[in-house]
């Protein structure tokens, strides 16, 4: 793997009923869409100091009910990163940072973090091996909740997997 195009300085950012903790915006000056965004989560407390998490590119649920849940996510553009920690709208506000504890699972360093550091790096398509094997144009869409594609590649092992989903909204282009 090449180092990316664009790395960013470790931020802080906070679960926080203000915008200005909990969203952060990096300009990665591509002049493109990065082909692979890598958004990482570094813990600065808790029994799992130090170590990183992926950010992930959706959140498993909303605040709107009183269940622990939390995460940092990220999109972005062929201009910027945007990356947000969970921002409070009502009387339920999610971790930056939770692996989750319940009856079926509790690890040794269970984490639950309202605040924590990320960094967001980004490679063109050009500074990537050329891929061996490559499907675009493909449309998933769901009517009943659960949109699937699969592709069999059972010969490729040991190899990189580089997903993008583009969703159309209105006006504008999500990446």
């Amino acid at each position: 793997m090449t180092l990316p195009d664009y790395e960013s300085a470790w931020t802080d950012i906070a679960s926080s009923n203000t915008s200005a903790s909990s969203y952060k915006e990096f300009d990665h000056k591509l002049g493109e869409v990065p082909i692979l965004v890598d958004v990482q989560v570094k813990a600065i407390d808790g029994p799992n100091k130090g170590y990183i998490f992926q950010a992930s590119g959706h959140q498993q649920r909303d605040d709107d009910q009183s269940e622990e849940y939390g995460g940092v996510i990220y999109i972005y553009s062929e201009t910027s990163v945007r990356v947000s920690a969970p921002l409070q709208s009502n009387q339920y506000l999610g971790r930056t940072i939770y692996t989750g504890a319940s009856p079926y699972w509790v690890g040794p360093n269970t984490q639950d973090s309202w605040s924590a550091q990320v960094r967001v790096r980004c490679w063109r398509q050009s500074s990537l091996p050329k891929p061996d094997f490559s499907k675009t144009g493909t449309t998933i869409k769901s009517t009943t909740g659960l949109g699937l594609f699969e592709l069999n590649r059972l010969d490729l092992k040991g190899c990189v997997i580089v997903q993008m989903l583009t969703f159309y909204l209105q006006t504008r282009t999500v990446i």
